[in-house]
């Protein structure tokens, strides 16, 4: 009886296992088709995407009519259809490289119809700077029948999900009634196992005190178990978060500091060793490539100016907005990087012709012109641009930023605002003024220089009255070497400082000795290098000089140059005055060649105007340059103020500035400089001589003309017109 019923019970319990697996086998066909009807999030995904590119694909076109359809200065225009066609340039890339992408491929979308059409469109539009009407109706077409094709991949898409959509429904009805059916098994043959079930109940209660009491015993036993495995696990789990914490702090650490060695903090732009990191890549492609990189060294002009004026604040201001503009004008893939100050490096890699960098610098300029707006001022800035090519220039990194360096100080030089191109000449006046800088400091050391004397002459008396000295280097090697040449090294290396203060000190000196022997009273000018005014309390040496060398101040001329002027400082116009009060005279050198105007004259206590030379080479010549010095003759006349006339040498030159009462004169045909022997020399035969010819000086207004040509001490009579 007991194995009938335990057979029973088998049989009933297998079909009734065989109805409920059969039960969840056909619950997940029917989940699975309901789930098919439904739209995935894949699905969607592709959807979106899809979408997206159509969208960015019908932008692209409208930018593309409105820029090219436009005036062709509309570069507004243009740059957003170059921004919109990278974006789809971009979106088809996605499309061929990414997951989503092949899936779309792979539902049928044409992606190279899609990839040969940009690449068709790259080449009409960029092939030239002017895009013709041809390439133009080409193009448009391209883009329509992309458009076109993408909306027919949309509608064939829709279409086929729709069908399959349809046949998930028959498929899901199918399944449906089939599980009905087994759910009403089920219900049956679970009537009948509850009874069963009940009855064998009874018999399992009493088992199931036994258990429960066994059970009550293990899972005090587990039960502390359970706490200990409980404690454990919370210590390993805190350990972990700390761990976790740990490495998090780390890895924040680690992007902090390679952001903040490879971006500059201020502008974001690359850092220098980024710089140079993707400078070597390049140069390393284009080896292999047999294309050429530029690289661009900019500095942004009078920069110094904006950020004393307005302050530091201003300037990091101004150098952010800069950086800007210059990562605006940049293609992708090249690279803009600030080398500190207001120094920056471009990269410029795969160049195939110099067209494209002409218009890259082109950009940079017309972008950096553009006003600044600092705080609420508005600022006009420009840039110096060096340029070195590789392999042209050079073949590592190192030399290419050297000569680009060099060729932007060139663009300095030739006025600011300017582009230059590397040149080998560059490299040949770096390597000489470098030898020249070397060859500074032993001169100094050695006390290789030598103060020469040009006489001033007074046309009223044709008396020496005064000289200017002036410095001279006689080198071993190189032989007599220009101020022009080595006093502006001088100024850059600060070495003007000890050499102004040497000048300064032979040349009262020697007057205060010729006055001392010869009861003459004699003037001296010296030339003044604004960098004494602005790196020195240049009234104190003045004053210890004159205490040193016992000259009165009154017999101190010291020439300077409009620079000063221009710059308007308060701390160098206050040096003037003292110098004034003192009894020093200032005198303004080469007058008419830089910015003055009658403002600085009335502003700065100047009582001497020192006529260039260039004027008066051509003053019997040039109508203009005869007009020009008389004016500033009649202006200084009207201003009370004394002028000299530089570079006199001929007899007519002579004549022209007497009779246009100019009172005193300097050049070569007064007298050479002069070293100090032979000056001394020439100053007592020429003031003997001057001394007999008042007379005819004073008869020059009447009719006659007299003067000397200090060379070789003989009389000039000049006739009056």
């Amino acid at each position: 009886m007991t194995n009938s019923n335990a057979r029973f019970s088998s049989l009933i319990c297998s079909i009734f296992l065989v109805v409920v697996v059969a039960s969840i086998i056909s619950s997940f066909y029917v989940h699975r088709e309901v789930k098919g009807m439904q739209l995935n999030p894949d699905r969607i995904e592709r959807i979106l995407f899809m979408r997206q590119y159509e969208y960015e694909l019908l932008r692209t076109t409208t930018a593309y009519v409105e820029a090219y359809s436009a005036t062709p200065s509309d570069l507004l225009s243009r740059q957003y259809f170059n921004n919109w066609f990278s974006v789809l340039w971009s979106r088809a890339n996605s499309i061929s490289e990414g997951s989503v992408g092949a899936a779309a491929i792979e539902d049928g979308f044409n992606i190279e119809d899609l990839q040969q059409s940009l690449i068709v469109i790259d080449r009409l539009v960029y092939e030239s700077e002017v895009l013709s009407l041809e390439n133009y109706s080409t193009s448009l077409d391209l883009f329509k029948r992309l458009t076109e094709s993408s909306h027919d991949y949309q509608q064939q898409r829709n279409s086929v999900h729709r069908e399959i959509s349809l046949q998930r429904q028959i498929n899901f009805f199918q399944y449906f009634k089939a599980e009905f059916v087994l759910h009403m098994l089920t219900l049956i043959l679970g009537i009948f196992v509850a009874l069963y079930l009940a009855r064998a109940n009874k018999k399992l209660l009493g088992l199931g005190v036994k258990l429960e009491d066994l059970v009550k015993q293990r899972t005090e036993k587990l039960s502390y178990t359970n706490i200990r495995l409980i404690n454990e696990i919370e210590k390993k789990q805190l350990t972990e978060e700390r761990l976790l914490e740990s490495q998090s702090q780390i890895e924040r650490a680690k992007k902090k500091a390679e952001q903040k060695a490879n971006y500059d903090s201020l502008t974001t732009l690359a850092s220098k060793t980024l710089f140079n990191d993707r400078f070597e890549q390049a140069l390393i492609r284009s080896r292999k490539a047999k294309t050429e990189v530029a690289l661009l060294f900019l500095d942004l002009d009078r920069f110094k100016n904006i950020n004393d004026t307005c302050g530091h604040n201003t300037g990091d201001q101004l150098l952010k907005m800069a950086a800007q503009r210059i990562n605006s004008v940049l293609r992708d893939g090249d690279t803009a990087a600030r080398f500190g100050g207001d120094e920056f490096a471009l990269l410029l890699p795969d160049i195939k012709s110099f067209t494209s960098i002409e218009h890259i610098v082109d950009q940079i300029m017309i972008e950096l012109r553009k006003p600044y707006n600092l705080s609420g001022n508005s600022t006009v800035v420009s840039a110096s641009i060096g340029i070195t090519l590789f392999p042209k220039d050079g073949e590592d990194t190192e030399t290419l930023l050297r000569k680009a360096d060099r060729a932007m100080y060139k663009a300095k030089e030739n006025g600011r605002n300017n582009v230059q191109l590397f040149t080998q000449a560059m490299d040949d006046d770096a390597h000489a003024r470098l030898f020249l800088e070397t060859a500074l400091y032993k001169a100094i050391e050695k006390k290789e220089f030598q103060v020469y004397y040009q006489a001033i002459v007074n046309n009223l008396n044709n008396k020496v009255t005064g000289a200017e000295a002036l410095i001279r280097w006689p080198h071993e090697t190189l032989g007599m070497i220009p101020p022009s040449k080595f006093i502006p090294i001088a100024e850059d290396m600060d070495l003007i400082l000890e050499i102004g203060e040497w000048v300064l000190y032979t040349a009262c000196r020697d007057v205060q000795r010729w006055q001392t022997a010869e009861g003459n009273p004699i003037t001296v000018s010296v030339n003044v290098s604004y960098r004494q005014f602005i790196k020195q309390d240049f009234p104190d040496l003045v004053r210890k000089v004159l205490q040193k060398t016992g000259l009165a101040a009154q017999f101190l001329i010291l020439e300077i140059t409009e620079r000063l002027l221009i710059e308007e400082n308060q701390a160098v116009l206050a040096q003037f005055e003292e110098l004034v009060s003192m009894g020093v005279e200032l005198a303004i050198d080469d007058f008419g060649t830089g910015f003055s105007s009658l403002s600085y004259l009335n502003k700065f206590p100047i009582s001497i105007l020192k006529i260039d030379r260039s004027f008066i080479q051509d003053i019997t010549e040039s109508k203009d340059h005869a007009e020009l010095v008389k004016a500033i003759l009649s202006m200084a006349f009207n201003l009370n103020l004394r002028v000299i006339a530089e570079g006199i040498e001929t007899s007519e030159q002579a004549k022209f500035l007497i009779d246009n009462n100019c009172t005193y004169c300097q050049g070569y045909y007064f007298g050479k400089p002069a070293a100090l022997a032979s000056f001394e020399k020439d100053f007592k035969k020429k003031n003997r001589i001057g001394s007999n010819t008042q007379q005819e000086v004073g008869e020059s207004k009447l009719g006659t003309v007299t003067h000397m040509n200090l060379t070789d001490n003989s009389l000039i009579v000049l006739p009056s017109n």
